[in-house]
């Protein structure tokens, strides 16, 4: 019997092809909060981590971050319903789900609008959940959102409470599926090994951290089936 019972996927860039409505959307912010005209491939970097952290990293003081986050939030809205899939990812999420995997969704973007993306992208089906960060921000970084999946899993007993541990001290019962830095640490924080796809925007530092990279949806297949 497979040891591997539920795979949580991220959203943006690694099941959905938003770099350029998330990286304009954050241009068209930049310019009009700072001035200041960036290439769009400047904000590449900020697809998939929390908007508080990269908002912070762009040089907005604390009480200003708020406001960058709405007025960002208002422009990408409305690009929000043109969202892409990567090529094959719809085709790759119905042959898990036939292979009898649970997934889910733990993604730093808020939870109402992750659920709105898969449903425009009709993915949702898919999903047994999806995890996201809250409205108030309480719950917003990747561990914490991997914790939420976790627990979730556990309730509907797809997952053990007790879970069994590799030789490395990862789980063996999931597996998180991600294409940034913020997936591999907020997985690892809870002894879950994380995939890095190829086709996400990870640096090549990024890459060395990951568990295994799939450059392909074939490739994650058969890692997959490997676990």
């Amino acid at each position: 019997m497979k040891k591997l019972k539920a795979i949580l996927f991220d959203l943006d860039g690694t099941v959905t092809d938003s770099a350029e409505i998330v990286s304009t959307s954050m241009q068209e912010m930049y310019l009009a909060r700072t001035g200041k005209q960036l290439p769009v491939e400047s904000f590449y970097k900020y697809l998939g981590p929390p908007l508080p952290w990269s908002f912070a990293d762009l040089g907005a003081q604390p009480d200003e971050i708020p406001q960058w986050i709405a007025e960002y939030r208002d422009r990408y809205l409305k690009r929000m319903p043109q969202t892409p899939l990567f090529p094959g990812i719809k085709e790759l999420l119905a042959q898990l789900v036939d292979a009898g995997y649970a997934l889910g969704v733990a993604t730093s973007k808020q939870t109402k609008y992750a659920i709105e993306v898969c449903d425009y992208t009709e993915v949702s089906t898919y999903f047994t959940e999806i995890y996201g960060a809250s409205a108030d921000g309480r719950l917003s970084s990747k561990a914490l959102v991997v914790e939420s999946a976790l627990a979730g899993f556990t309730e509907r007993k797809i997952i053990d409470p007790a879970p069994e541990l590799d030789s490395t001290g990862f789980r063996t019962d999931v597996v998180m599926v991600g294409d940034r830095i913020h997936d591999i640490a907020g997985a690892k924080e809870h002894q879950v090994r994380t995939i890095l796809v190829g086709w996400g925007k990870a640096s090549q530092d990024e890459r060395a951290q990951a568990w295994a990279i799939a450059n392909t949806p074939a490739e994650l297949i058969q890692l997959i089936n490997s676990l």
